[in-house]
């Protein structure tokens, strides 16, 4: 791709943005365990929770913009036209799986949250997937402390068709829920099925003291 044929693409990318894409939990899930949905503004990341009850949080970039901190708007338009080096972000958290200690340990700025409950052998594949990836590229890892991860190189590229949004759709996918619409961007709505949040999505504790 030229940069002639760049220029339509960038036009089109502030009107994308606009669109949301819509989140359709999985129905009774099976040993149901806690999925989180982080939208940082133009990037999201996921938390899942292992099988020793840790909540571990993953995330897609590029490399070098990741790498070294530099993430503003222009140096993020041209890394979502211009395909580079993707990396895979990971990092288990403090405390336990629930909505207040993953904000309170997350260490980066969060404007929405949504929870949704997955299999639990579902969420285990999936670690495995991209636990084996992390495990074979750290020769290359990187502490990132503006987002609060240890990155590795991925072998997929990073650009416009291949984002930390498309990346969580992926995963979301993998879990058993279904994505429709544009996932370019963090702009997420959930279909929540019928009848109260799912249970593994709330603080015991909280609900405990409502009642």
């Amino acid at each position: 791709m030229n940069k002639l044929q760049f220029i339509p693409l960038a036009l089109a990318i502030p009107l994308l943005g606009g669109c949301a894409a819509t989140i359709k939990p999985p129905m009774d899930p099976e040993d149901p365990r806690p999925a989180y949905i982080l939208d940082h503004g133009r990037h999201t990341t996921l938390v899942v929770v292992d099988t020793g009850g840790r909540p571990v949080r993953y995330a897609f970039g590029m490399f070098g913009t990741y790498g070294n901190g530099d993430i503003g708007f222009f140096r993020g338009m041209g890394a979502l036209l211009v395909p580079g080096s993707g990396t895979l972000g990971r990092r288990v958290l403090e405390g336990s799986p629930t909505p207040d200690n993953i904000l309170e340990n997350v260490g980066v700025s969060v404007e929405e949250m949504y929870c949704i409950a997955v299999s639990g052998e579902l969420s285990n594949r999936l670690q495995r997937i991209l636990n084996m990836v992390f495990e074979e590229n750290l020769a290359s890892a990187t502490y990132n402390a503006g987002w609060n991860l240890e990155f590795v190189e991925h072998p997929e590229d990073y650009w416009f068709g291949s984002t930390s949004n498309q990346a969580v759709e992926k995963w979301l996918v993998e879990l058993g829920a279904e994505v429709s619409g544009v996932t370019s961007f963090a702009n997420w709505k959930v279909e929540q099925l019928p009848g109260a949040a799912p249970e593994v999505c709330v603080d015991k504790e909280e609900a405990t003291n409502e009642r």
